[in-house]
């Protein structure tokens, strides 16, 4: 009952985020400005998408992100080269203010309770320590996610000033697998939630 009720939880914020970054929620003044009745008129395989219950597959867009080179670099603070939580935090929460209906990060589904923390040598997602490369998959309008992160002094720009590796290219079809908090994917049958 717990863990459906933080579903429930995670799917309306998701939902109530998603709806904000179009500007249709809330409206002051408007019928169903109120949570419960923006979130009655979605449906539930909506809602089990933003909650990450179900697996997203659809067109996207993937982003690779690695350490900077260190050969020739004694110049720059060895900190201003490896990748950091701040950077994978920044590439989400772009993501999903561009619309991505789901994202991943090394193949873990990234949900209102995702946790990006650096430890260590490692980044911790979820419940798993992960390391460079990172492999970020956004499932959405490729160009629409594409333009959102590559805009002028936009996310990418930031990353790349950090003399960091970045590739991004558009997808026509991407797979994000469900939330697992241990981190490994669900085996389900794939939902068409990308637009």
């Amino acid at each position: 009952m717990r863990r459906l009720m933080i579903f429930a939880v995670s799917a309306a914020v998701g939902l109530s985020l998603a709806a904000m970054s179009r500007g249709e929620w809330p409206q002051a003044g408007k019928p169903g400005g109120a949570i419960i009745g923006a979130s009655s008129r979605v449906s539930s395989e909506k809602a089990e998408i933003m909650a990450g219950l179900t697996r997203v597959e659809g067109p996207g867009i993937r982003i690779r992100i690695d350490d900077a080179a260190k050969a020739g670099r004694k110049d720059v603070p060895i900190e201003r080269l490896i990748v950091h939580e701040r950077d994978l935090m920044l590439l989400r929460n772009e993501l999903f203010a561009a619309g991505a209906e789901a994202v991943s990060i090394n193949g873990l589904r990234m949900v209102a309770k995702s946790v990006i923390r650096c430890v260590g040598p490692a980044i911790r997602i979820n419940d798993s320590f992960t390391s460079p490369p990172y492999v970020i998959e956004a499932a959405g309008d490729p160009e629409t996610l594409k333009q959102a992160v590559m805009m002028m002094d936009g996310v990418i720009d930031v990353i790349s000033a950090h003399n960091l590796k970045v590739d991004v290219a558009q997808l026509k079809n991407v797979a994000i697998p469900a939330y697992s908090e241990s981190g490994a994917a669900k085996a389900d049958s794939p939902r068409g939630g990308a637009k």
